[in-house]
């Protein structure tokens, strides 16, 4: 455990208030961009479904900070080291004193394999407020170069991290959900208000300005790649050439656009992205 003294990495809590007075470190700093990941401790299955299959895929071009409650921000640091990525906890009570404790073994592990690292204004605390817990949210909104909610209600911690970082300006992030549902009445706000709608893990890389080209030689998608190649755009045609069934054609095609390997125009034919 040491002091953070990073200028480039404090000087991304320049205008938090309080003031930062200190950052302590357990582990080595990873590097940026840095995608700040919240949510609520009791997921919608939807909003699981989404952890899981966006950040595994942006995890190994960036760092993912997230605090370590139960739920989203477990998940996300969770999800990230299986997917091979690097890891920023920000803990409110101390490098020292990990909250919950549940969740102690996972950090020793990201230590002991140079996964990431914890960071908190504190080495340890004796007692454990919530008001701990809201100061630290304002860093988790500051470190973010994307601040990415994938579910979040009005009456939630998550909640006041997205006021942080409409405050700091950061870029918040957000995917689409059902209007009636009450899990994302604050997400769904947000996107009426001019959050980037996120529909695909790609656009999350994007929004932090990193690039990284779709493998258009996976095996399940070389037959559909080779038909398009050869000249044939339209659904039909595309179909008989395959020779599969119409749903399992339909299954592969939205598969296809959801790794970016092909788009359709806007007369409907299929082309190679």
């Amino acid at each position: 455990m040491e002091e953070l003294k990073d200028k480039k990495f404090i000087a991304k809590f320049a205008e938090v208030e309080p003031k930062l007075q200190q950052l302590y470190i357990e582990g080595s700093l990873p590097a940026g961009p840095y995608l700040t990941v919240v949510g609520p401790r009791k997921p919608s299955i939807y909003a699981v479904r989404v952890i899981n299959q966006f950040i595994s895929r942006v995890a190994p071009y960036c760092t993912i900070v997230s605090g370590l409650a139960y739920g989203v921000d477990v998940l996300a640091l969770q999800t990230a080291v299986n997917g091979g990525g690097k890891i920023l906890s920000i803990c409110p009570t101390g490098v020292k004193n990990i909250q919950p404790p549940a969740h102690q073994n996972f950090i020793t592990y990201v230590l002991n394999n140079e996964k990431g690292a914890v960071v908190s204004e504190y080495i340890s605390v004796g007692s454990v407020y919530k008001s701990l817990f809201l100061l630290r949210n304002r860093l988790l909104a500051a470190v973010g170069d994307v601040v990415f909610a994938p579910e979040a209600s009005f009456k939630s911690g998550t909640h006041n991290t997205l006021k942080h970082a409409l405050d700091l300006n950061r870029v918040i992030a957000t995917v689409p959900a059902e209007i009636y549902s009450q899990t994302h009445e604050l997400t769904n706000k947000l996107i009426s208000i001019g959050a980037q709608v996120v529909l695909h893990p790609d656009d999350l890389l994007s929004l932090m300005n990193i690039q990284v080209k779709t493998k258009k030689g996976d095996s399940k998608y070389a037959p559909l790649v080779a038909v398009i190649k050869g000249g044939e755009f339209e659904p039909s045609v595309i179909l008989d050439k395959l020779n599969i069934s119409v749903g399992d054609f339909a299954s592969l095609i939205i598969e296809a656009e959801a790794e970016r390997i092909i788009q359709r125009d806007q007369d409907g034919r299929i082309m190679l992205v």
